[in-house]
């Protein structure tokens, strides 16, 4: 039976599939008890279901539930290491994996399961939810980019999004889980997305199944982030010989936008000394405004004041989004002729032991 929003609001309570849910925590405290009350509520839609949190420096202040265990390395570990400890022994149960600062919508756990349960799908990934819960703009910028950049339901390749997605566990098996070589976050989820598609597994994007990113993002660190991801995304497109253009973060309007971004910055810079090209400004500009019409459109919704600054903020991080195709060319290259760094094979640790981690029920 196919899970639907109707069925769900009609109280349905007794998914029987066995599912695991992990959480890496790395001094995530500010965030994780409000993560883990929304994911244990989204639990009672299971009748066999258990929620396991890799928890480094986080204090998890919540009363006991028996479907809630704690792992407590002794080590900070990077976000794949981190999931592999969660995912460990999962005994064939359906992996779903949440960052620590996202907010899952509880009634959307079933229907981000759904394609897997119903063999339509080996994974899945969801989203972003719009709803702004503070007045802070580069958070609120970052939520509604995500949102519109991953609006589309169907199936994708080459990408595993895992601030909220789930996996079969025969296909975390056959790709043998994360890959561990990245530093702390970042690159791990779309290296793995490129294995399942390469093993011909199918990834789903399910639109409508949302998460509340509670992330704060300054301009440093948005900026940050996206040179970093874009950076390792290129690098592994060129790695893997994958065309770029099936990232989603790298559609046509995408592409355009980063040309006419950077066309804007050079036509601005050489006005200054030719002033017959500020005849092409409008142009370019409009060019530009229609390439992100979509995620404008979205942004007008919060005001003319919000929608100013966004475009700002586009037409900024699209030059940064350059930058990154040309960082991450060069350092394919550097590692090519000058060293090697296998970015693709996974580290996966198959037992922990008492200098390792523990794990225990969380009273």
């Amino acid at each position: 039976m196919k899970i639907t929003h109707m069925s769900i609001t009609k109280n349905y309570t007794n998914i029987t599939t066995p599912i695991r849910i992990v959480i890496p925590a790395y001094k995530a405290s500010d965030s994780i008890n409000a993560c883990l009350k929304n994911a244990l509520m989204a639990c009672n839609y299971f009748t066999d279901i258990e929620v396991v949190v890799v928890a480094y420096e986080t204090k998890i202040n919540l009363p006991f539930d028996h479907r809630l265990r704690i792992i407590e390395p002794h080590k900070p570990l990077n976000a794949g290491a981190a999931r592999n400890l969660g995912a460990f022994n999962c005994n064939n149960r359906i992996l779903v994996f949440i960052d620590a600062d996202v907010l899952i919508d509880p009634y959307s756990l079933p229907l981000l399961l759904s394609p897997i349960i119903n063999g339509e799908a080996d994974a899945t990934v969801g989203n972003y939810a719009t709803d702004l819960m503070s007045n802070k703009f580069f958070q609120n910028y970052k939520k509604l980019y995500i949102n519109q950049a991953y609006a589309a339901n169907g199936y994708i390749t080459n990408e595993f999004w895992t601030a909220y997605a789930a996996i079969s566990s025969k296909a975390f098996a056959k790709v043998a889980g994360f890959s561990e070589q990245f530093r702390f976050k970042g690159g791990e989820d779309t290296e793995i997305g490129v294995r399942l598609t390469a093993m011909h597994f199918k990834i789903y994007a399910v639109a409508d199944v949302f998460g509340n990113h509670l992330k704060e993002f300054t301009f440093a660190s948005l900026v940050n982030n996206d040179f970093v991801k874009g950076s390792r995304t290129v690098f592994l497109a060129l790695h893997r010989k994958m065309p770029l253009k099936e990232n989603r973060h790298a559609k046509k309007s995408d592409q355009l936008a980063v040309v006419t971004a950077c066309l804007l910055s050079i036509f601005f810079a050489a006005g200054m000394l030719l002033h017959w090209i500020w005849l092409f400004m409008p142009l370019v500009l409009t060019l530009y405004i229609a390439s992100r019409f979509n995620f404008m459109r979205v942004c007008a919704s919060q005001g003319a004041w919000f929608a100013l600054r966004a475009l700002a903020m586009a037409w900024l991080l699209d030059i940064v989004r350059a930058a990154s195709i040309i960082n991450g060319v060069l350092v394919f290259y550097h590692i090519t002729w000058f060293g090697s760094q296998n970015m693709s094979a996974p580290v996966i640790q198959m037992e922990t032991n008492e200098n390792t981690a523990y794990m225990r029920s969380r009273a």
